[in-house]
């Protein structure tokens, strides 16, 4: 017995077959940063739900160098000067809870 099939009921079946993978979930992370694209200063505020009543470690990275280091409060931020800094991709990394997320600050003139 030959079945045939119509291109359009083949191209589906197809398409379904090779798209049913799961995609992974990313989470959110538990900060803002803002602007972001920066000029002058940027501000870190911690997700108050995700850090309750504990506190943050954050660094700003250029590559491995730690160019600035600081404590937040779960409700507080933390403003950083980049005026003296030179254009270029930064990154922010926030411990807190057991947990370390990176996000890129882009700095420009």
């Amino acid at each position: 017995m030959v079945f045939k099939l119509s291109s359009t009921l083949a191209f589906l079946l197809l398409l379904h077959a090779s798209c049913n993978k799961v995609i992974e979930e990313v989470p959110a992370l538990p900060f803002d940063v803002f602007p972001n694209p920066c000029k002058g200063q940027f501000s870190i505020v911690l997700n108050p739900v995700f850090f309750a009543g504990d506190t943050a470690t954050v660094k700003l990275l250029d590559g491995d160098e730690i160019l600035t280091e600081g404590i937040i409060p779960a409700l507080g931020a933390l403003s950083i000067d980049m005026s003296d800094r030179s254009a270029g991709v930064y990154h922010i990394e926030v411990t807190g809870k057991g947990q370390t997320f990176i996000a890129p600050v882009l700095k420009v003139d």
